[in-house]
């Protein structure tokens, strides 16, 4: 929606309270989205910093909503995402309690099993072949890219690419 119709900050906003509401992880996806979108652009500094002033302001007004709500509903101080965040970062590896895989599990394994492999061949064709500018570029290498970043976390799960 918002992207297609020429609001990539306002959708990068929006990616942002998620973020910091909803799923830390999608931090992978968000950052590679915001440079994607605003390398095609004119003014690609002022555009930056007016993107990460909005994202900024987006997280702070997520935080002010989300942590008196999940503060009050397990009844002590929390923001439940930094919870996350601080269990899953790959220098404590808290999460490798649930299992490991190498990194290259997300690409050999997961998502030729999730995808079949004729989809993957026409995602990349249509990526790169028929619009670049505007889906390849903008929306499926940030994928990629996401993946990629994931694929340092030492636990891996489908879920998390999904």
């Amino acid at each position: 929606g918002l992207a297609f119709d020429g609001y990539q900050t306002q959708a990068l906003a929006l990616i942002a309270a998620t973020t910091a509401i909803l799923r830390c992880d999608l931090l992978t996806l968000l950052v590679p989205l915001g440079i994607c979108w605003t390398l095609r652009e004119n003014n690609v500094l002022l555009l930056f910093s007016k993107r990460i002033l909005a994202c900024v302001f987006a997280i702070i007004m997520a935080l002010v909503l989300t942590i008196p709500l999940d503060s009050t509903l397990w009844q002590y101080l929390v923001w439940p995402e930094a919870t996350v965040l601080l269990y899953n970062n790959p220098v404590e590896n808290k999460s490798a309690n649930w299992g490991t895989s190498p990194r290259h599990w997300y690409w050999c394994s997961a998502l030729p099993r999730a995808l079949n492999p004729s989809t993957m061949l026409l995602t990349l064709f249509g990526a790169f072949f028929y619009e670049p500018n505007r889906l390849g570029y903008s929306f499926i290498l940030p994928a990629f890219l996401s993946i990629f970043l994931l694929s340092f976390l030492p636990h891996k799960e489908l879920r998390f690419i999904f």
